[in-house]
């Protein structure tokens, strides 16, 4: 039976960076099984509000929102006056274009007050899918400021118990979302549902050709905490090379707003002539087939969502070499260090790792080509979206 949903974002479209990658997996997903699908996204690049049809069918809302993440620079600030902004416009458009849905989904616990506001117009059921550790990155941002971080942090347990207590059903993208949510959360306990992130395995394809032996790759979402000391750990790296003499190497990072990297890192960029920066890219997928190694140094202690774990599948899909710290690969289930892809302790350990695989290449060539061929075999067995989408459809019975 056809369902129709709306799924609400956070994160402007097209976005191939981060989260939005999620959303747009379940929605093609979804849509492939039969379902009537739309998105709502914010959009800052416009004048006014847009809608547009992507080439499978699904209608894209794109919402008119002032850019809250260019005007404070203060993440925490941003998201609460983007969560409160952004409900009010989402009101106030479809209250413009009448649309019903039976389900309203929101892209994390950023866009539930949107997602909220506008199930009660429209008797909608609410799911929140990856509910993020709102309290975390309260934490994270705000540590050094205790009373502040006292208030901050009590108030996001507020609003992340109201979201809990009030939605239908809670998504988590991984067994650490889940015993967060329900060690903290009683009451939310039944409504939890475990589906991993997914891939279009189709899209994020092995390519023809041999990828840039020497070349590395990384992507990520600014200014999110875990992205940005990812990111920093991505040119300790560098300047690991830099003591052992190691030049024979490129790589290309992908960001989704230059804007927002950290003015002692756009001095390392523009002082290293092996990086190449870009940003807004129409799609990650020739970057990534073009690289040999994928990079995904995430930081010890640091809680990660859907984000993180979407770098990791995309790679495996394109059968690409991941050298990765546990918490990068946190929620994916079938991931084992020197079978699909390199564990690492830690920025350095990868390094090493990086160094031995390209100054050894020939020894190193069968360990490689059986890595890529087991990454691969991983992402089409147990991580095609139309495979998990079945776990999503209980929810709408």
């Amino acid at each position: 039976m056809k369902t129709a949903i709306l799924l609400i974002a956070y994160e402007e479209f097209p976005s191939f960076i981060g989260i939005s990658t999620r959303v747009s997996g379940i929605a093609s997903a979804l849509f492939a099984a039969g379902h009537n699908i739309e998105i709502a996204a914010p959009c800052y690049s416009h004048k006014q509000e847009k809608i547009h049809t992507t080439a499978e069918g699904i209608k894209i809302h794109q919402v008119m929102l002032p850019n809250i993440f260019g005007k404070y620079k203060i993440p925490v600030i941003s998201m609460i006056l983007f969560s409160f902004l952004y409900a009010f416009y989402i009101f106030c458009y479809f209250r413009k274009h009448k649309r019903t849905f039976s389900f309203v989904q929101s892209e994390q616990i950023y866009a539930f007050l949107s997602s909220w506001i506008l199930s009660k117009k429209l008797q909608s059921i609410i799911i929140i899918d990856d509910p993020d550790l709102l309290t975390y990155f309260v934490d994270e941002k705000l540590k050094r400021f205790k009373i502040i971080n006292f208030i901050t942090k009590y108030f996001a347990r507020f609003y992340e118990r109201f979201a809990f207590n009030t939605s239908n059903s809670i998504i988590c993208s991984s067994k650490a979302s889940v015993d967060y949510v329900s060690t903290n959360y009683k009451g939310a306990q039944k409504k939890l549902c475990l589906i991993s992130s997914g891939i279009d395995t189709i899209e994020f394809s092995v390519a023809k050709t041999q990828a840039i032996k020497n070349k590395l790759f990384f992507n990520c979402s600014l200014p999110y905490y875990q992205n940005m000391a990812a990111l920093s750990n991505i040119f300790k790296i560098l300047k690991y090379f830099k003591t052992r003499n190691f030049t024979d190497y490129s790589i290309t990072i992908i960001v989704n707003n230059l804007s927002y990297i950290p003015d002692d890192i756009v001095l390392e960029i523009n002082g290293n002539k092996h990086v190449r920066i870009l940003s807004a890219v129409p799609s990650l997928v020739p970057h990534i087939q073009e690289s040999k190694f994928v990079l995904i140094p995430f930081e010890k202690g640091h809680s990660t969502t859907a984000g993180p774990r979407l770098k990791v599948l995309e790679a495996l899909s394109c059968g690409k070499v991941i050298l990765s710290t546990p918490e990068g690969i946190d929620g994916i289930e079938g991931c084992v260090g020197n079978t699909n892809m390199i564990l690492c302790s830690d920025y350095k350990e990868m390094a090493e790792k990086i160094i031995d695989l390209m100054k050894n290449r020939k020894s190193n060539q069968e360990f490689i080509n059986r890595l890529q061929k087991n990454a691969r075999k991983l992402a089409e067995n147990s991580y095609s979206w139309t495979s998990l989408i079945k776990a999503y459809e209980k929810i709408l019975v």
